[in-house]
Parts: structure tokens; sequence; C-alpha cells
């Protein structure tokens, strides 16, 4: 009998050899594809200015949460509604870390820009109203609810950058400051931003401004247009000018006040030991409350005015009230 080489055994045996050195191969291959999909993060500040980019409302919101501009959450139970407004985010929001020190670890970031013009009116009919609903942006009718205020300011810097927000929206009955700020701290800047068409409305004492109540910081290149109707301090840009700066800003705004033993104006509603520097004011000014005063620049001035002017219409019909 004949000896026959088992030769389909031993092809059989290469293939299977073949297989698994190709499905290795493709192992090998997809670790580093899954690898790079786990791994990829995104930068929030793509130019490396220390400034972390905003491009949606949520964004804007979310700075509430983190006052300082660090990019790090104040309060860790905010934690998850700050990272769901910022995906993804990369080690220290993608800041760049300091030439000084050159560690692993990026410094903290020194605020926010604005990288987009936003807007509260969401359906483009040119106001607020219940259609626009949208979680934190109505609440329940009283509209957007300030960041910082009078106990927790903003602190950080804030680059407008040209851009604007539109129809921002505010009806509240409790706030002591109200704007898209609430109070603007000591070390606290913000720079190049317009508010277009804001509708603000305080039946509550508090101060009032288009961009903030209270501004202990300074205020630069800014502008609003729209109203501001106030019950205690009310302005066109800013309610409260505190130890504050205004400069090269203007306010188109109309503002009026509700209340008695108040003061509105086309700027600022009362100047107190601020600055305001290279500024105006041209939307008209009502103070239609017993013992209120108005003005055309600020109702009250207790601080430094230079380069500045008014040429708005003012009126203080109120018994005993004041025009200036």
């Amino acid at each position: 009998m004949s000896w026959t080489p088992r030769l389909p055994r031993f092809a059989s045996t290469l293939t299977l050899l073949a297989l698994i050195l190709a499905a290795l191969s493709l192992n090998d291959a997809l670790i580093p594809a899954a690898q790079a999909q786990t791994s990829t993060t995104t930068d929030y500040d793509s130019d490396n200015d220390g400034l972390i980019e905003l491009t949606a409302l949520a964004q804007l919101n979310a700075i509430r949460w983190d006052l300082n501009g660090d990019g790090v959450v104040d309060d860790t139970t905010n934690q998850s509604t700050y990272t769901a407004a910022f995906p993804n985010a990369a080690t220290g929001m993608g800041c760049p870390d300091g030439a000084a020190d050159a560690d692993t670890n990026p410094d903290p970031c020194l605020g926010y820009e604005l990288q987009a013009n936003l807007t509260f009116d969401r359906n483009g009919d040119g106001s607020i109203t219940a259609a626009d609903s949208a979680g934190l942006y109505w609440n329940e009718g009283a509209g957007w609810t300030p960041i910082g205020n009078l106990a927790d300011p903003y602190t950080g810097e804030f680059q407008g950058r040209g851009n604007t927000v539109s129809h921002l929206f505010i009806n509240n009955a409790a706030a002591d400051a109200i704007g898209l700020f609430g109070a603007i701290g000591k070390t606290g800047k913000v720079t190049g931003l317009g508010l277009e068409s804001v509708n603000i409305t305080s039946s509550h004492q508090s101060t009032a401004g288009s961009l903030a109540g209270v501004n202990q910081g300074t205020v630069t290149s800014s502008y609003a247009t729209g109203s501001v109707a106030g019950s205690a301090v009310a302005g066109g840009l800013v309610g409260l000018n505190l130890f504050g700066t205004v400069q090269a800003s203007f306010s188109q705004a109309a503002v009026s006040l509700t209340l008695g033993d108040a003061a509105a104006g086309g700027l600022v509603g009362h100047n107190l030991l601020g600055d305001i520097k290279a500024s105006y004011a041209s939307g008209p000014v009502s103070a239609n409350a017993i013992k209120s005063q108005a003005g055309g620049l600020t109702g009250i001035n207790q601080g430094n005015i230079t380069a500045s002017y008014a040429r708005g219409a003012v009126s203080a019909t109120g018994q005993g009230s004041v025009k200036g």
C-alpha cells in the first residue's frame, strides 16, 4: 500500500494560522483607533487667550456656576449642569499652561468670550412670549435669571468680541439686582458686548440695568437698546455704578421708574463713587413717581463724569421729583 501525504490537513492548518494572524493585525489596528476616539476632547479656548469660548445660550447660562471665570465650577452640586453646556471638555477647558511655571496642569482660565450672536427670541417673531419658553430661559414668566448677585458677583473677564445678545427678557419680582449680570465684582471686566432689544422689568426694590444691576468692576465698549423699567434704581446700561467704571459705552434704551424715592438714568441709574468716561445715552428717561430723580445720563451722580453726554428726553412728573 502506498503512502499519501495529508495535504488537506496541512493546508487547513495554514489557513487557520493565516486567519489568526489577520485577526491579531486587525485588533492591533482597532485598539489605537478606539483609544483615539475615547481620548478626543474639545478645546474651549482654541485661541489660547485664557478665555472660554461661548457659542450657545446654554453656555452663557452656565457662567453662573463659575463666577470667577476660572473654568472650575464653584459648587460641585452644579457640575453636571456646567458639564452639559461644555461637553467633553479638555483638561482645564483648554486654557494654556502658564510659561512661568510650565507644569503639567493648565493654569485657571480668566473668563469667557462670546463667539457668536445669541438671541432669546427662539422663534424669530421679534418678541419674547411663552412660545420662546426653554427651561431656564423662561422660568415661568420671570425670564432670565441674572448671573451673580450682590453677595456673589461675577469677578472674571467677559469679552463680547463685538457680538450681541438680543431680546434679553427679565420680569423679576425677587432679585435685588437684575440685568444680564446681577452684579459685577471689583475685578470683573465686561468688554465689547452689545445688548439689543432688551425687555427688563423689576417690581421689587432692586437695581436694574441691561448689562448689570450693580457694577463694581469695569464696563468698556458696550451698549444697550430696548427698555428698562425699574423700581428703586434703573439705568439703561447699569443700575448702580458703585466704585465701578463705565467707559466708551452707550445706551439707547428707554428707562422708566415704577416706584417713588428712586433714581433713573439713561446710562447709569446712580453713579456712586464711580467713574463714567467717554460715554453717552440717547434713550428717553421718565420718573413718574413721588420723590424720584431722573437724568439723561445718570439719575443721581455722586462720582466722576468726564467726556460724556446725554441727548434723550427726560421727564419727572411725580410730586417732589427732580429732573436733571
